[in-house]
């Protein structure tokens, strides 16, 4: 399963999983394989990665899009750039 999500990674110019990455996809997987499972667990990795708003996102989202996923399974969590402590001008 880790060979088939590097792969999408590559498909949307991204770099592969690392091993904590794998660890966070196949806890998000839980034995899944579906194309919904597989959007939600490299989502959460892009995330972790700090590229939520990014073309690689973006790349993402097509990918699945085009796989047949529906705008439900394609949901994305809401994103806030504004942190607890940042000043505020």
């Amino acid at each position: 399963m880790r060979t088939g999500l590097d792969t999408i990674l590559n498909a949307i110019n991204s770099v592969v999983l690392t091993d904590p990455e794998w660890v966070l996809a196949a806890s998000i997987l839980n034995g899944n394989t579906d194309t919904k499972h597989q959007y939600q667990a490299l989502y959460e990795v892009l995330c972790t990665r700090g590229e939520s708003g990014s073309v690689e996102m973006a790349a993402l989202h097509a990918y699945f899009e085009n796989l047949g996923c529906t705008p439900e399974d394609l949901k994305q969590k809401e994103f806030s750039n504004i942190f607890i402590g940042a000043v505020l001008d």
